[in-house]
């Protein structure tokens, strides 16, 4: 793997480690210009050390550093700012969507007992609920928490290095996902909003009190991609994987998996009605297994739900409480 590369004048990628093959390691942008040096993004706090070696190379210290710009606030795109923080004599200016901001400095999109009460209502056994329990108990305790003191919206300009670059808000990943696009130059860094090598996740937005997320992922998602459209990207850098040059293509593969995986669903649901979703994400993703099982579960559950959500504002499925679970019924069926 390949850290270091200039991928135009003053724009470098730096790629960091992080397990697993998906979504692979972490492409972070350091902006080197006369008066300005800036980050998108910064990679997990355990791989802070490959990202100091790194900008050694290109003669940029931590302390150097004047912006760090957080397309959202998952570990391994913010966890090196704590890192950086300390050697920035207080001059470091931390930027994210108002929406990411409490994620960001709570280290963690919600409570515990919002995802408990998510896997519960879901119909997830509960040897797998303590599971994916466990696994985002530890996951806040991987994940440095830090302070944002400047707040994004949508259409705001930055200096990163030698160019302005437009804030797009791009939710449906996350809540308050952003891209960044340099318009003179026609490049995006799409953060996880758009991957050429896998079909991102839109995740369901657990909020701290009602039983179940009131926005609906998916939605936003695919209005997040409707926009990126409008802007006619030539070059899209993302934050796993290798640049993208053809949005459009990319785009139709996004629409057709999405419709293929609504048509799945649907025929699950009008066969065998009244199933969980934890009984529909096995039946469809039955290639679960081994030591991602417990974070592939959830994506899965986290897949079929934020489909569900669709699907019932359509008129096409419908959610019913069933002793504290939701039960899905095609819209045809009987109760």
């Amino acid at each position: 793997m390949k850290t270091i590369t200039q991928i135009h004048p003053g724009i470098t990628r730096i790629r960091l480690p992080m397990f697993g093959k998906k979504p692979g390691p972490v492409n972070v942008y350091l902006f080197k210009g006369r008066d300005n040096v800036a980050l998108i993004d910064t990679g997990t706090f355990w791989g802070s050390w490959v990202l100091k070696a790194a900008l050694a190379r290109l003669e940029v210290r931590f302390a150097d550093i004047e912006r760090i710009v957080l397309t959202h606030g998952h570990l391994d795109h913010q966890g090196a700012v704590r890192t950086i923080a300390r050697h920035s004599r207080n001059l470091l200016t931390v930027c994210a969507h108002r929406d990411e901001i409490a994620s960001i400095e709570a280290g963690n999109d919600a409570p515990l007992r919002a995802y408990r009460r998510f896997l519960v209502r879901t119909g997830t056994p509960i040897a797998y609920r303590l599971a994916i329990q466990n696994m985002f108990f530890w996951n806040r305790h991987l994940t440095r928490a830090c302070r944002v003191n400047h707040s994004l919206e949508d259409g705001d300009k930055l200096i990163l290095g030698d160019y302005e670059a437009k804030v797009v808000a791009t939710p449906g990943h996350t809540r308050g996902s952003i891209s960044l696009f340099i318009e003179k130059e026609g490049l995006l860094f799409s953060g996880d909003h758009i991957l050429g090598h896998i079909t991102p996740n839109a995740l369901p937005m657990l909020e701290r009190n009602p039983l179940v997320p009131v926005r609906q992922s998916q939605k936003e998602y695919f209005n997040s991609l409707e926009t990126i459209a409008r802007l006619d990207p030539q070059i899209i850098y993302p934050a796993h994987g290798a640049e993208i040059r053809d949005f459009e293509v990319l785009h139709r593969i996004y629409r057709r998996c999405f419709d293929q995986r609504q048509s799945a669903i649907l025929g699950v649901i009008q066969q065998r009605p009244r199933q969980s979703i934890y009984d529909i994400a096995r039946e469809l993703f039955p290639e679960i297994k081994g030591r991602a099982f417990v974070l592939n579960l959830f994506l899965a559950l986290s897949e079929i739900f934020t489909h569900l959500q669709i699907l019932e504002a359509e008129g096409r499925a419908r959610l019913e409480e069933e002793k504290g679970i939701l039960k899905i019924c095609h819209d045809d069926s009987t109760a």
